[in-house]
């Protein structure tokens, strides 16, 4: 006699087991595509910063808005950890609240600096530790060259027409006599270049936090001042907040 009991039992058993099998190899499937992340990667980012390039102040209320865009390629060996090397071009913009005067037998000039605009190329080498599901903290070090520095200014006074040159009465004394002539009001804008002015090549420290969502992530990073960024003995350190937006690709 067939004990059909026994081989209900035992295909019941068989079905447990099978089950069991299967619903592990379904979570490894599901847990081996959660560990899955792309060892390389590249990051193009657009955004803005909020810099001062005088005396070390920023943000603050010498502070102005400017431009920042580039790359970022990373090295993710493991889940958690990641190196990236960026390059980016940066414009970093502040306020000026600073008069120089010019006081000569030939008249009374005041230069009215209100603001200077630098065009920096930025090197970031950051350590990349991803937290949890997106967010990531970043710190690092970061080469910046100084491409270009342009003050705008504004010269308001007076300068004298003599009424007549003595032959023993240079152009310009020494301010102690006061040559007669016709004053004439002066009030222009200038433009010119302190490149000269800055170091060219200059290091800081940025530190991040950013937060990535499918493949578009924010970025937040505060960059702690470049030390001697002034060549003129200044203690400038160019401290900035950037913001920006990028897109991931995985390779």
């Amino acid at each position: 006699m067939v004990n059909l009991r026994g081989i209900f039992q035992s295909k019941c058993y068989v079905m447990k087991k099978f089950t069991l099998l299967f619903a592990l190899l379904m979570a490894m499937g599901v847990s081996a595509k959660a560990q899955q992340f792309s060892k390389w990667s590249v990051t193009p980012r657009l955004g803005m910063n909020i810099s001062n390039v005088v005396g070390g102040k920023a943000p603050g209320t010498d502070s102005k808005v400017g431009f920042t865009g580039g790359v970022d390629a990373e090295y993710r060996p493991i889940k958690y950890l990641g190196l990236s090397l960026g390059c980016y071009y940066a414009t970093m913009n502040s306020k000026v609240d600073l008069t120089e005067t010019f006081q000569t037998n030939l008249g009374r000039l005041e230069s009215h600096y209100h603001s200077i605009t630098a065009g920096k190329l930025l090197v970031p080498l950051m350590l990349n530790v991803h937290i949890y599901k997106g967010l990531t903290a970043k710190i690092g070090a970061q080469g910046n060259l100084m491409l270009s520095a342009k003050a705008k200014s504004r010269i308001t006074g007076y300068e004298i027409i003599p009424d007549q040159q003595p032959s023993d009465q240079p152009i310009l004394g020494d301010g102690t006599e006061e040559v007669e002539g016709t004053k004439v009001p002066v009030d222009e804008k200038h433009s010119e270049s302190i490149r000269n002015s800055y170091n060219k090549a200059t290091l800081s420290m940025p530190v991040a936090l950013a937060y990535e969502y499918k493949n578009i992530e924010l970025d937040v990073r505060y960059n702690i001042g470049s030390y001697g960024l002034s060549s003129a003995g200044y203690t400038d350190t160019n401290k900035s907040l950037t913001i920006t937006l990028g897109y991931r690709f995985g390779l």
